[in-house]
């Protein structure tokens, strides 16, 4: 297992959207629309949310220029963090896959089956003025308690009649969905759901097609490429103290617990493991 983390928030911008062909075009539109809705105000950000000025409860994380020669700095600023961290971070993760996608249908890998995860998080609740995290988002709009696993499917992983493209197949979801309800102890199935509220973005939009395009090339080397988005409870990952602490008002942030850090990394890795154990004898 090979791991490639992010260094940036999404407030320099979000690699699981699809990068802007014009960076300094979306985000001073971006800036704009913030302006012009004012601090704290609902803005509509379609089309421009690869990088985002506020958070999801419409929270500001900049102070927005108010002359287009600022708002021009402010974006140069932001095009050359970008280049220094998840650009950087984007080229190596598809570098990676490339050249473990190309080991494995050489047969040089000991594995016939590939998977590239999308390792993201998300709470249930958004944030007031006052900083406390614990405004319940729409029932529609909630994870399960521990994690969504997304392959563009249907809430059985099955093909949507919308859009029948999917990034791992829906016989192999299910079966790693049933082995994180396992590791992570499910009290309820419901626990871990399929693409649910999430359909999975681009990180696992740009993986599929490539691997769409490899398919002849893996069907003669017997080889299986899957893509899958895991959309976990951030409220999990962070355990109920801490949980509880950033629901209170305040500006900190608890320090980690490490216990609680081993239990989430060990569950993940038994997660895995049962899947490529049930996959070896299938």
């Amino acid at each position: 297992m090979v791991y490639v983390e992010n260094p940036h928030p999404r407030l320099v911008r979000d690699p699981n959207r699809a990068r802007p062909g014009d960076l300094a075009a979306t985000l001073t539109e971006a800036l704009h629309r913030v302006r012009e809705a004012g601090p704290f105000n609902p803005v509509d950000l379609t089309g421009v949310d690869a990088i985002r000025p506020v958070t999801f409860s419409f929270f500001p994380m900049l102070v927005v220029p108010d002359s287009d020669a600022g708002v021009a700095e402010l974006v140069d600023a932001f095009v050359e963090a970008g280049s220094r961290g998840v650009d950087v971070y984007q080229a190596t993760r598809e570098d990676l896959i490339e050249r473990m996608v190309s080991r494995t249908l050489a047969g040089v890998s000991p594995s016939t089956h590939f998977t590239t995860l999308s390792f993201h998080d998300t709470m249930n609740c958004t944030t007031t003025r006052q900083g406390a995290v614990n405004v319940e988002r729409d029932p529609k709009d909630r994870l399960p308690a521990i994690v969504s696993l997304s392959n563009r499917g249907d809430h059985d992983g099955e093909p949507r009649a919308d859009d029948p493209v999917v990034t791992m197949a829906p016989d192999r979801l299910r079966v790693l969905a049933e082995a994180h309800r396992t590791a992570f102890e499910a009290a309820d199935p419901h626990d871990v759901q399929l693409n649910q509220p999430y359909l999975g973005s681009q990180e696992i939009i740009s993986a599929g097609a490539r691997f769409r395009q490899l398919a002849p090339q893996a069907e003669r080397a017997g080889v299986t490429l899957d893509a899958v988005q895991g959309e976990f409870l951030r409220e999990l990952l962070l355990g109920a103290e801490n949980a509880a602490h950033i629901s209170r008002p305040g500006g900190d942030s608890p320090d980690a617990d490490p216990d609680h850090v081993d239990r989430i990394a060990r569950s993940c890795m038994a997660a895995w493991a049962t899947y490529r154990e049930q996959r070896a004898g299938s």
